[in-house]
């Protein structure tokens, strides 16, 4: 139901973008958006919010940077001990009783 809305949706817009009446509707369209976007406002607060974006990036990086170093030292110590588990003293651990969990 879903699709079949979308493609009746899609159909009616490439049908008035199509015609002559919606070309020009476009046309008007685009224009104001141009007009708009190259607005010294507009212009001034985009800025400020790629500014504020890089900023928070700034902010989280160390957070991330310890979380993410902090489960690889936990990753690598599992790993570790899964590999000396079920290397010394023979067949025990998960992989012994053939389940591999």
């Amino acid at each position: 139901m879903k699709g079949k809305l979308l493609l009746a949706t899609g159909v009616a817009v490439g049908y008035v973008l199509g015609s002559r009446s919606g070309r020009e509707s476009y046309e008007g369209l685009k224009r104001q958006a141009k007009d708009i976007w190259g607005n010294p406002t507009v212009q001034r607060q985009v800025s400020h919010a790629e500014q504020a974006v890089k900023d928070t990036v700034r902010e989280q990086v160390p957070v991330v940077q310890h979380a993410v170093q902090g489960n690889v030292s936990a990753a690598a110590k599992k790993v570790a001990a899964k590999a000396t588990s079920g290397r010394v003293g023979g067949e025990s651990g998960p992989e012994a009783d053939g389940t591999g969990i």
